[in-house]
């Protein structure tokens, strides 16, 4: 069961307690990336937040007003581009003090003339891990 949607990403209507609980925690996590990321910029410091192109975080409270704020620059990747044998569009925001370009470089979208590997179900070891999982590498 999907506990977020677009038009709900901070956890959708009637949600079990189990559910209602680990929406709380991600939301928590999000609000203190939020004053991790207020604090760095107030600070001078660079920052970058990776999450696919379709993530709900993107959707949030807490990143629109990141966004208002501090309007960092928007960087989308497909991990293709960086060997791999499934697509996998990332987004990247980043902000630095001296301008939002310092990894500008990574924006490189798919130009493959042949299918990708699917990232759905269970990965080879049909374990614990699920194959998106399998595919976190970090350009």
């Amino acid at each position: 069961m999907h506990v977020r949607s677009k038009d709900h990403p901070e956890g959708k209507p009637g949600l079990s307690a189990k559910n209602r609980a680990l929406i709380r925690r991600s939301n928590l996590v999000t609000k203190n990336v939020e004053r991790l990321l207020h604090g760095h910029s107030r600070g001078g410091r660079s920052w970058s937040v990776e999450n696919p192109a379709s993530s709900v975080l993107w959707r949030t409270h807490a990143w629109s007003r990141i966004m208002k704020t501090w309007k960092p620059k928007k960087v989308v990747a497909d991990y293709c581009r960086f060997g791999t044998p499934y697509r996998k569009r990332t987004t990247l925001y980043v902000w630095s003090p001296c301008g939002s370009n310092f990894l500008s470089g990574l924006a490189l979208k798919c130009e493959c003339k042949k299918p990708h590997k699917t990232l759905s179900g269970w990965g080879k070891d049909r374990k614990n891990c699920i194959s998106t999982k399998l595919s976190l590498i970090h350009i």
